[in-house]
Parts: C-alpha cells; structure tokens; sequence
C-alpha cells in the first residue's frame, strides 16, 4: 500500500466512525471514538506530526503484531508502507 492510499484509508474510516456518532447511535459512540483514535495516531505519524503518545501507541501496535507473527522481528508498519 502506498502512502497516498493509506492516508485515503484512514480519511474514509475517519468519516465512517464520525458518521457513527453523528448519527447519535450512543450504542456504538465508544467503540468508533477508540478506532477514530488510532486512525488520527496513524495519520498523524504519517503526517510527521505525532506525540510521543502516538509513537508509543504504534509502538505498542509493532509489538503485537510481531508477536503474533503477523510482522517479523525486524519489521514495522511504517516499514510496510510504500512511499
């Protein structure tokens, strides 16, 4: 995926999950406010804007993947995607 495409993804989930609370569905406002947050990390660490809470949580995220085998040791979703 290219980065151009990723930051398309994450503008199209960004305005789905706002639609939701939009929408007044208070079922669902927490479950789509926690995905909005880490679209707005990954966007913002794409955009060379992030806190340290972003890194940390993409670091958090790294971790896990390559615990489970879903990334290598080595690797990282920044490294995954193209420039």
């Amino acid at each position: 995926m290219t980065r151009a495409e990723l930051m398309e993804f994450l503008e199209i989930k960004i305005n789905e999950k706002a639609q939701i609370i939009l929408d007044e569905d208070m079922v669902h406002d927490g479950a789509a406010l926690g995905e909005m947050q880490i679209y707005f990390c990954f966007r913002r660490i794409l955009n060379k804007k992030a806190t340290l809470e972003d890194v940390g949580a993409l670091h958090a995220v790294n971790k896990v993947l390559q615990a489970l085998g879903v990334l290598a040791a080595k690797e990282t979703l920044r490294s995954r995607v193209e420039k």
